[in-house]
């Protein structure tokens, strides 16, 4: 059986080639997803802003009509709890806590995509794109490292939200 070298290479290289436009379109997914995180922080803070705002309205608009005597102590009293609940409910809601459970969510996140794209590329470079094993080690290395990334990113998330089911979870009576 004769084997056609300068094929087998052309398809090596040609692998070799494709594993790395890959790895560059992995690297444009984590910017596109630390866009949308940037994009939800912004939101978040703005919305944050505006409901606050609205509540210190909905107290101080009332509170000024009725010291005007523009209408009565009831329709004052009624429109200023409603500034006192939006303020209560947006810390209630804890804004600010989001704020950076998100950003350490996206920092964890960057750190997990950008070590597998940094582990992908280094095996990378270390094969040799005429020598099989050399490449079988790579898919190995690159497989191992995809699934120690996805499991960090999962355990980060059902720890995070094994801790929030643990807050909302009974306490068990002392006896």
């Amino acid at each position: 059986m004769n084997i056609d070298t300068a094929k087998i290479e052309s398809a090596n290289n040609a692998l070799i080639d494709y594993l790395f436009d890959n790895l560059q379109d992995g690297q444009a997914e984590v910017l596109r997803l630390r866009q949308k995180f940037a994009i939800t922080y912004y939101t978040i803070v703005v919305l944050s802003v505006v409901m606050f705002a609205a509540g210190i309205v909905l107290l101080s608009v009332p509170a000024l009509s009725a010291y005007r005597g523009e209408i009565n102590e009831m329709q004052s009293i009624i429109a200023a709890g409603f500034g006192i609940g939006d303020i209560f409910l947006l810390f209630l809601l804890r804004p600010i806590s989001r704020l950076q459970n998100l950003m350490g969510d996206m920092g964890q996140i960057t750190i997990a995509f950008n070590s597998f794209q940094a582990q992908t590329a280094l095996r990378l470079l270390q094969t040799n794109a005429d020598d099989k094993a050399t490449l079988g080690e790579a898919a190995k290395s690159i497989g191992a490292s995809a699934q120690a990334s996805i499991r960090l990113i999962e355990e980060y998330f059902e720890l995070a939200e094994s801790e929030k089911l643990s807050r909302l979870a009974p306490v068990p009576a002392v006896p």
